[in-house]
């Protein structure tokens, strides 16, 4: 006689009963019961959780710079990324910005837009023109600040129009 619950693979070797066969341990009822609740369960519902832990994990990530040199100039781009995921981009290109050019404007699409001017985007390889164009405003009190290329040692960094 036993007291307390053992498992059946801890059971101690004097307690087994020996005269029973395997096939017929498999076909008792309370010990396919037992091992029906202690198996280990893949719990799916945890899943989702566990990627988005791993997402978020991956997204605070801080990349070494990377410089690149061409015949004629040099870019090098840093590139951070936070737990907020936002991604600050800073490239020194050695090449001085074309002039901007001259542009006309056309009719705003309706009240509360802002014209936007045009400017130059580098392309890794070769400065490319953006043209401007209108955008709504997010709020009435909203003020654009234009994009402009801004000089620093070295060459010359693009600093993104915003909203302010």
């Amino acid at each position: 006689m036993r007291f307390g619950f053992v498992p059946f693979d801890k059971e101690p070797l004097a307690a087994r009963d020996l005269s029973v066969q395997p096939d017929a341990l498999e076909r008792d009822p309370s010990r396919a019961e037992w091992r029906r609740q202690n198996e280990p369960k893949e719990d799916y519902m945890k899943l989702p959780f566990y990627l988005l832990v791993l997402l978020g994990l991956a997204g605070c990530v801080a990349e070494p710079p990377v410089t690149t040199t061409t015949t004629t100039t040099t870019t090098r781009e840093t590139v951070t990324t936070g737990p907020a995921r936002t991604v600050a981009r800073e490239i020194l290109v050695t090449e001085a910005p074309p002039p901007v050019r001259v542009e006309t404007r056309t009719v705003a699409p309706g009240p509360g837009y802002v014209w936007t001017s045009g400017y130059w985007r580098w392309t890794g390889a070769r400065y490319e023109w953006v043209p401007g164009g209108w955008i709504s405003r997010p709020r009435t009190t909203a003020v654009w600040m234009e994009g402009h290329w801004e000089r620093r040692p070295g060459g010359w960094i693009w600093v993104a129009g915003q909203w302010r």
